[in-house]
């Protein structure tokens, strides 16, 4: 339901507006508990909160409602995140590869026959054989264990098979420094993907 906050009381009752549904009102039951989502420029956040009355407030019907739990930012994903181990295969790019990529990623190129020709230089790169754990993974990017710290900003290839069909081959950006693993001495490591087929 969509509303809007007329008024802030000092003991944790808001004035609200009456909440609409596809422009239709919502009726709201005295004593019944909502989640509140507030957006702002730093992001959502979120609480539980009571409906304590109805009433008539400056000409127009409003609730008043009580929060009732601590403000909770609002962490919204573009894809699913699924926790599941997948072997991969990775090495961090070259400088000169890293240009070329973010090269293609920026699509600065003359025409289309010289997009598709690095497209072909960037295909010819061998992925190492380093072995690395996929922990888990969205569409956005994946968080995985890898025997050394990659910098952040650090661009790395990766080929990984979620089944037996696929064989995945993509190029991240690390998005922070790794953070070492207790007793392993491996690195757990998040990126996002810059370079995967719509296909993939």
């Amino acid at each position: 339901f969509i509303s809007r906050v007329i008024e802030i009381t000092g003991d944790y009752t808001l004035t609200v507006a009456l909440p609409t549904l596809d422009n239709d009102i919502v009726t709201l039951k005295p004593g019944m508990y909502y989640e509140l989502i507030f957006a702002a420029n730093q992001g959502a956040y979120s609480c539980k909160c009571e409906v304590i009355e109805r009433f008539k407030f400056k000409n127009e019907y409003v609730y008043s409602i009580r929060v009732v739990s601590e403000l909770k930012k609002v962490q919204r994903r573009h894809y699913f995140r699924i926790e599941k181990a997948i072997p991969m295969k990775c090495r961090v790019c070259s400088e000169a590869e890293k240009y070329a990529l973010i090269k293609f990623e920026r699509n600065e190129f003359e025409n289309e026959a010289a997009r598709e020709e690095q497209r072909l230089k960037l295909d010819e790169y061998e992925i190492q054989n380093v072995d690395a754990m996929i922990v888990n993974i969205s569409g956005g990017g994946i968080k995985f264990s890898y025997p050394n710290n990659i910098k952040r900003g650090g661009i790395v290839a990766m080929r990984f098979s979620i089944d037996e069909a696929s064989d995945i081959v993509a190029f991240g950006r690390i998005l922070e420094d790794g953070i070492c693993i207790p007793n392993s001495g491996d690195y757990v490591q998040r990126l996002e993907f810059i370079k995967l087929s719509k296909e993939d």
